[in-house]
């Protein structure tokens, strides 16, 4: 799991949550705007999602915002990985 922190323009906190949404990732936290209208989005995201996140964030918002990725230790509770469809049916026979 990564943390991803977005710094963008206040505007844009509908888009970042979307994609986040779109590849099954959490937001974690959304500051407050500040004085410059930016706001702090924390997003986060498992190994296999995080390039496409960070793929889909840099198409929206090129060079007018900063992305960070952060290493995490650990997240508790534990996140139990999501079986397809495929493998339940798999799981049952």
């Amino acid at each position: 799991m990564k943390l991803i922190e977005v710094i963008t323009d206040a505007q844009n906190l509908k888009p970042v949550t979307s994609i986040a949404g779109q590849h099954n990732s959490e937001v974690n936290w959304v500051g407050s705007a500040d004085e410059q209208g930016r706001q702090l989005i924390r997003i986060l995201v498992s190994d296999e999602n995080r390039q496409s996140v960070l793929d889909a964030l840099q198409g929206l918002l090129g060079e007018t915002s900063k992305i960070l990725v952060l290493s995490l230790e650990a997240v508790l509770p534990r996140q139990e990985p999501k079986t397809s469809a495929n493998e339940k049916r798999a799981n049952i026979d």
